[in-house]
């Protein structure tokens, strides 16, 4: 007899292990990631990546499958899912999943005791026993029906969720992008000022040595050209900062890519401007209008309300009784015994634990509600600001546009009177500088431009409308 518990046993194990996959794929998960606990891991190393063939649409692509925000998202809608399964494992009979409304339990086991004895030396019996439980849940007045129903829209949540870390990805990288360009175009700018001032600067040294000029002309000479390279180190600064944000919301480290691996300077940053969108026209309003149903953030606000509705529900069913059916078989060597009963069981009194799961439910969903309002009072702001940005930026390009031509006029003027001897070092200076200003505001402007098309896309959640290939290049 003792043998057969044994195999008895064997057999339970042997089904507990065989339908355990998760177990085996649990302990695969754990084997992967060991080495990521320890504090000396030192990551992959691959080499560089070169991203350069690649444009904005492509960058943001990339960094959307690259980005651990993107993983960490995908992550929490899986563990969202599976919370729903959860909740299935409590189903009543009477459901739509009522395959989960069975519970099952075996056990088996073997016990010794000695007998009753005067000597040293005792004998003893054993008793083998196994028993087989059966519980069946046939209805709950609706707890588990709330409950899904609840966690269904905190799985919708968890989608748009993943859909607006994409949407903060593309703007991340789209404003790196053009943060990137216009640093260079700046740089560019910095360079051109700094090259004018050396040569000025050695021109007012010869003309000091000839005697044409006074000694402050040359004195402004050098502070000018000082300044000059002064800027250039901030400008060369800015550019690495630029670069080194755009690797990062690649979702990329110094190990795998630096920014000349991501994107090339432009031959000429100070007339071929790099563009990404079209432009668009769309109003506030007419803006708004769209965002508020279709914006992810305004999505997930409602999605959020809807499941603190549904919570609601689940708290009120815990008022109600739930019915189930068990049974059993018992085995202890050698009876055989069964049973099975129905049980009808309602709370009577819980210390007011249920009204005040009940209250809080209520106070959580007007926060949901609330929520919302304040979501599309941010939503609001932000449209708003993107799309004042935007057109301040068509203006303001026009404009500076404008002044460029008349500085571009006025410089050559101006250089071909210093040349001559018709007006001095500060009039010269104050030519170049109004010149370098208005490209440096054009430059400024378009990219701002770019960004704030970006910022539109995000905010009302509708997929970017990319200019065509090379649309917009060599724009002045």
């Amino acid at each position: 007899m003792k043998n057969n518990l044994v195999f008895g046993f064997a057999g339970l194990c042997a089904v507990a292990i065989f339908g355990c996959e998760s177990i085996v794929k649990a302990e695969k998960a754990q084997e992967e990631l060991a080495a990521r606990a320890d504090d000396g891991f030192a990551g992959e190393t691959g080499g560089k990546i070169d991203l350069t063939a690649l444009d904005l649409e492509g960058l943001v692509d990339y960094a959307l499958t690259n980005r651990p925000q993107m993983a960490t998202a995908a992550l929490s809608l899986e563990d969202a899912r599976l919370a729903l399964k959860a909740i299935d494992a409590n189903a009543p009979l009477l459901s739509d999943t009522p395959w989960n409304a069975i519970s099952a339990n075996g056990s088996a086991g073997y016990n010794e005791s000695s007998e009753r004895s005067h000597g040293l030396r005792w004998a003893k019996h054993g008793n083998a026993s196994a028993s087989l439980s059966v519980e069946l849940l046939l209805w709950d007045w609706g707890r588990h029906e709330a409950e899904a129903k609840a966690q269904v829209e905190r799985i919708l949540a968890a989608e748009l969720a993943l859909v607006d870390e994409g949407f903060a990805v593309f703007s991340q990288v789209s404003t790196a992008y053009f943060e990137v360009l216009t640093a260079d175009a700046l740089l560019e700018i910095s360079q051109t000022n700094e090259l004018v001032m050396a040569v000025q600067e050695e021109r007012a040294r010869q003309r000091l040595e000839a005697g044409e000029t006074q000694r402050s002309d040359y004195l402004q000479a050098k502070k000018n050209l000082a300044a000059a390279k002064e800027q250039s180190v901030v400008r060369r600064d800015a550019v690495k900062t630029a670069g080194a944000q755009l690797v990062k919301v690649l979702g990329l480290d110094a190990s795998k890519a630096a920014r000349e691996d991501v994107l090339k300077p432009l031959a000429n940053p100070l007339v071929s401007y790099k563009r990404a969108f079209a432009d668009t026209t769309g109003t506030v309003d007419g803006i708004f209008a769209d965002a508020r149903t279709n914006a992810p953030n305004m999505r997930i606000a409602r999605a959020r309300l809807r499941a603190a509705s549904r919570d609601v529900d689940a708290a009120k069913a815990e008022f109600y009784p739930t019915l189930s059916l068990s049974g059993s078989v018992n085995w202890t060597d050698p009876l055989w015994m069964w049973s099975w009963g129905a049980n009808l069981a309602q709370n009577i009194f819980s210390g007011f634990r249920t009204e005040t799961a009940l209250e809080r439910t209520v106070v959580a969903m007007k926060a949901a509600a609330a929520n919302i309002d304040a979501e599309e009072q941010e939503l609001s702001k932000s449209i708003f600001d993107a799309v004042a940005t935007r057109d301040d930026a068509k203006v303001a390009f026009e404009s500076a546009a404008v002044t460029y031509e008349a500085a571009k006029e006025n410089y050559e003027v101006v250089a071909q009177q210093y040349l001559v001897g018709e007006c001095n070092q500060l009039d010269y200076a104050d030519a170049v500088n109004s010149l370098v200003t208005a490209m440096g505001e054009m430059v400024r402007n378009f990219y701002s431009g770019q960004i704030a098309e970006a910022s539109i896309f995000r905010l009302t959640g509708e997929y970017p409308v990319y200019a065509g290939a090379g649309e917009g290049d060599g724009e002045e």
